[in-house]
């Protein structure tokens, strides 16, 4: 009788963040509403502060499939107002909506 197999740890998915260009665990990122391609939550809240202080105020997703090999339009879908609010702080927000 073979003995029974150690529990197996659970497969936890990534994302690779077009940003700081880390791999790191699903529950760690930001996914966008709109397009549903994941950043880190720091990486795209200082992304999205930027833009907002330089008078962006339609920030897009530049999710770029050829950074990973693969085939594919880059993304240029508009991140959706929900998002901002989510990851901005209030002045910054406040800054967007004028």
């Amino acid at each position: 009788q073979t003995p029974p197999s150690p529990p197996r740890a659970p497969v936890r998915l990534q994302y690779f963040c077009q940003i700081c260009h880390n791999y790191n665990s699903m529950d760690e990122g930001f996914t966008l509403e709109n397009c549903g391609h994941t950043y880190c939550r720091g990486c795209f809240k200082e992304y999205l502060r930027i833009k907002v202080n330089d008078g962006k105020v339609h920030p897009r997703c530049f999710h770029n499939p050829a950074l990973l090999d693969r085939k594919g339009q880059k993304c240029t879908a508009l991140v959706s107002r929900g998002d901002i609010k989510q990851l901005l702080d209030e002045e910054t927000f406040a800054k967007y909506e004028r």
